[in-house]
């Protein structure tokens, strides 16, 4: 069997679909559940640029996520 190396490379994307910026430390405590997920967007511990509609999705996406786990 031959295995492919796998590369990742660090590269920006033309058009984001959405944009998402979190230090470490905010991402732990969302992890964690020290920290909500709203609270954090609304003191721009978690900053979302994209459009409302994108921004609404991936906000659901990312707290169905942070609830299971």
């Amino acid at each position: 069997m031959l295995k492919e190396s796998v590369s990742v490379k660090k590269k920006k994307t033309a058009k984001p679909v959405v944009k998402i910026e979190i230090d470490d430390d905010n991402l732990i405590n969302l992890y964690k559940k020290n920290l909500v997920l709203q609270e954090a967007i609304i003191q721009e511990r978690v900053k979302l640029t994209g459009t409302k509609k994108n921004i609404d999705k991936f906000s659901q996406l990312l707290s169905e996520f942070l609830e299971k786990n």
